[in-house]
C-alpha cells in the first residue's frame, strides 16, 4: 500500500502519434503508467518510440522485445511456459505484471511465488480485471475475495470490464489498490481518445477525493522499477488546466 494511486491507462488501439497525444493528455491529468493495447508489431515499435518521446509514462506491454518497462503476464497461460516466462524476465530484469481474471489465476500466482522462493527485486505486481467474460464479476465482494489470495506485500491494480469500471475502481481505492482506467476495458460511444481522457480524469479525481492522489511518473517508476532502471530527470510537468476535456 502507498499514500498515493497508480493510475494507469488501458487506451483503445490508435495510430502510435494519436496514442501518444491521448498519453500526453491523460498523464497531465493523472496517468503513471500505460498498458499498452494489441496493435501490429511495427505499429507498436513506433507508439513505444513516441511515448518515450512525447511523455513520462511507464509502458506496460505484452511483448518483451518492445523494451517496455513493464511486461503483462496472463495468469491463463499454462503454467510451466509461465514460469519460463517468468524466469527469462527475472534474468533481464524486467519487471513483470501478472493478470488475474478468476481466483484460480491467483492460485497459479501463488504456485509460482512459491516455487521461486519470492521476489527479491520486490514486490509482486498484479492487475485484476474483473467483470470480464467468464471471470469474476465486477463486485466489492470479488475484490475482496482477489485480496485474501494475493501474495504477502503483492503492489495490485483493479480495473472492471463495461459498467463494472466505477465499483471496481471505488473498491481499489478503499482497498489500498490501484487503478487502471481506458477505453480498453470500458468502452464509450464516440471518439476513444475523448473517452481514456474523461476516464482517467474520473480515476485521478476519486483516488484524490480518498486522500490518494496520483503518482506521478517519476515516483511511479521509483515504485515498481526496483532498482529504478536509465533514471532520468523529468521534463516539466503539463498544466492540467491546459487539458479540455470535452
Amino acid at each position: 500500500m502507498t499514500s498515493g494511486t497508480l493510475v494507469t491507462l488501458a487506451p483503445a488501439p490508435a495510430d502510435p502519434d494519436e496514442l501518444a497525444a491521448t498519453a500526453r493528455d491523460c498523464q497531465a491529468v493523472g496517468a503513471a503508467v500505460l498498458a499498452l493495447p494489441s496493435m501490429d508489431p511495427g505499429a507498436a515499435r513506433e507508439a513505444v518510440a513516441a511515448l518515450r518521446e512525447e511523455t513520462d509514462l511507464l509502458v506496460q506491454a505484452s511483448d518483451p522485445a518492445l523494451g517496455p518497462d513493464l511486461v503483462t503476464l496472463p495468469l491463463d497461460t499454462p503454467e510451466e511456459l509461465l514460469g519460463d516466462w517468468s524466469a527469462d524476465l527475472a534474468r533481464t530484469g524486467a519487471v513483470p505484471v501478472y493478470e488475474a481474471r478468476t481466483l484460480g489465476h491467483l492460485d497459479v500466482l501463488a504456485r509460482l511465488v512459491d516455487r521461486s522462493g519470492g521476489s527479491a527485486a520486490g514486490p509482486v505486481h498484479v492487475t485484476l480485471v474483473l467483470g470480464a467474460p467468464g471471470g469474476l464479476p465486477g463486485t466489492l465482494p470479488a475484490v475482496a475475495a482477489c485480496l485474501e489470495r494475493l501474495p504477502a506485500g503483492a503492489l495490485w491494480c483493479a480495473t472492471g470490464r463495461g459498467s463494472t469500471a466505477l465499483p471496481v475502481l471505488l473498491a481499489a481505492l478503499s482497498g489500498g489498490g490501484h487503478v487502471r482506467a481506458g477505453s480498453a476495458d470500458t468502452p464509450e460511444p464516440g471518439d476513444p481518445a475523448r473517452a481514456d481522457l474523461q476516464l482517467v480524469a474520473r480515476a485521478a479525481g476519486l483516488a484524490r477525493i480518498a486522500q490518494r492522489p496520483p503518482v506521478p511518473p517519476l515516483a511511479a517508476r521509483a515504485l515498481l522499477l526496483a532498482p529504478p532502471a536509465q533514471l532520468v530527470a523529468p521534463r516539466p510537468a503539463p498544466d492540467p488546466t491546459s487539458v479540455e476535456i470535452r
